[in-house]
């Protein structure tokens, strides 16, 4: 993996530096918000915000959603990842909580891609007439009354 990312930036030191990437490693302390503040930080000045979300494809999770008349989502510890806002514009309800008020924050004020392009990334197709809504929280993702429910799907 560090060989591939070394190819990805461009270094041409003689041997991949671990020390080099340390900034994608999260914090040792999973409940840490300072921990996961600095590493969104980290994410935010290498410019790899949508790193996050290079894997995501949620037309299955859509059609099952659609099939069965549920809505709501909680994306618990969403950091930086804009899935919950391509799920907002594909016609869910959604809470996006995370315990680093930085990811919030940045994602509070991210201007929001094209709804078209945004739907295809996450491969949730041609949605038209779609209405969902998003609501950002900080804190604690096991708090109750962070994010209290019910929810039909819990994505992490």
């Amino acid at each position: 993996m560090l060989r591939f990312l070394k190819r990805l930036v461009g270094s041409d030191r003689g041997s991949a530096d671990e020390d080099e990437f340390s900034w994608m490693h999260p914090p040792e302390d999973p409940g840490s918000a300072t921990g996961w503040d600095c590493y969104w930080d980290a994410h935010l000045a290498h410019q790899a915000l949508g790193f996050a979300d290079i894997f995501c494809e949620d037309d299955a999770l859509a059609r099952v959603m659609d099939r069965n008349g549920l809505r709501r989502i909680l994306c618990a510890g969403c950091g930086v990842s804009m899935e919950p806002l391509a799920l907002a514009a594909a016609g869910f309800e959604v809470t996006a909580v995370d315990i680093s008020s930085h990811a919030i924050a940045i994602m509070q004020h991210v201007q929001q891609p094209d709804r078209g392009r945004l739907l295809m990334h996450f491969s949730l197709g041609d949605r038209s007439g779609a209405e969902g809504s998003i609501q950002w929280e900080v804190g604690d993702r096991f708090d109750p009354a962070v994010c209290p429910g019910p929810y039909d799907v819990i994505l992490e």
